[in-house]
C-alpha cells in the first residue's frame, strides 16, 4: 500500500535561518503519528510545507503520492487546523500548533473562568480554543540615549526563533504621546524594528507614553520608564473569580 505521506530531503530557509534541513519520512495509512519537538525546530514549516503553503528550498513533499496542490478536493481528504487560521487571517502570523508552550495563556478551568470568548469581544488579538488562547503579542524593548535627549524603541516578535533570538518587525506603528496623551511624535519602524524619538527635555519619562500597533498582533502601551499600561489578560479571563480565593 502506497505511504499516505512523504517527505524527502525537505530543506526549508528563510534568510539565513535553516528553518528544516534534510528532513525525510514516510506516514502509512492507517497509522497515528505524534510530531513532537522543542519551539523553533521546525514543525510548523514542515506541516506548511505538506499542505503547499510554504515552498521548500530544496527536496518534496507528497501527500496521496502527489503535491497537495495537484490533489482533487484537498479539503475534503485532509483536515487541518491550519484552516482555521487561514479564515481567520491568522496563518502567515501565528504558530499554528495549539499547546501548552511559548505564547499560550491556559485557562484555569477549575476557577470556571470566562471562557476563550471573552478575551475575543475585549479585542485581544490571538487564537482561542478552549482551554488553551494563543496569544499574538508583541516584545518592545525601550532604550534611553546617553544624552536622555532621545528615546529609542525596538519591536520585536514575541516568539522566539530556534535560536533564540526574536524577529524584528517592520512597518510596527510606533506613537509617542505626552501630558493629556498629547501626540509628540509617530514613525513606523525599519527592517530592523526600531525608531528614535527626540523627547521634551521637561518631560519626565513617567508622563511620556509609547503606543506600538501592527496589524495581527496585541497592540502595546507602556510609559518611556518601561511600566506596561496595557490590558491585563489575567483580569479578564479570572473576572468572575472570587477575589477572596485568589
Amino acid at each position: 500500500m502506497p505511504s499516505v505521506v512523504v517527505a524527502e530531503s525537505l530543506t526549508k530557509r528563510f534568510g539565513a535561518v535553516l528553518a528544516v534541513e534534510e528532513l525525510s519520512f514516510t506516514l502509512e495509512a492507517g497509522t497515528i503519528t505524534g510530531f513532537l519537538g522543542p519551539n523553533g525546530a521546525g514543525k510548523t514549516t514542515t506541516l506548511r510545507m505538506l499542505l503547499g503553503l510554504a515552498t521548500p528550498t530544496s527536496g518534496r513533499a507528497l501527500v496521496f503520492e502527489q503535491p497537495y496542490a495537484a490533489l482533487d478536493r484537498p479539503a475534503l481528504r485532509i483536515g487541518a487546523v491550519l484552516d482555521l487560521f487561514r479564515a481567520r487571517g491568522l496563518l502567515d502570523s501565528t504558530l499554528f500548533v495549539v499547546t501548552s508552550d511559548h505564547g499560550m495563556a491556559a485557562q484555569r478551568v477549575e476557577l470556571k473562568a470566562n471562557p476563550a470568548r471573552e478575551p475575543e469581544r475585549a479585542g485581544i488579538q490571538g487564537v482561542f480554543a478552549e482551554p488553551m488562547i494563543y496569544l499574538r503579542d508583541l516584545r518592545v524593548e525601550l532604550e534611553r540615549a546617553r544624552d536622555l535627549r532621545s528615546l529609542r524603541v525596538t519591536v520585536l516578535d514575541n516568539d522566539h526563533l530556534s535560536d533564540g533570538e526574536h524577529p524584528p518587525l517592520e512597518g510596527a506603528r510606533v506613537t509617542l504621546s505626552g501630558r493629556g496623551d498629547a501626540v509628540i511624535a509617530e514613525s513606523r519602524t525599519s527592517d530592523t524594528g526600531r525608531v528614535a524619538f527626540a523627547t521634551p527635555a521637561d518631560a519626565p519619562d513617567a508622563e511620556l507614553t509609547v503606543t506600538v500597533e501592527r496589524k495581527g498582533f496585541n497592540p502595546r502601551k507602556l510609559r518611556a520608564d518601561g511600566k506596561s499600561l496595557a490590558k491585563d489578560i489575567r483580569k479578564i479571563l479570572y473576572a468572575n473569580l472570587n477575589p477572596e480565593k485568589r
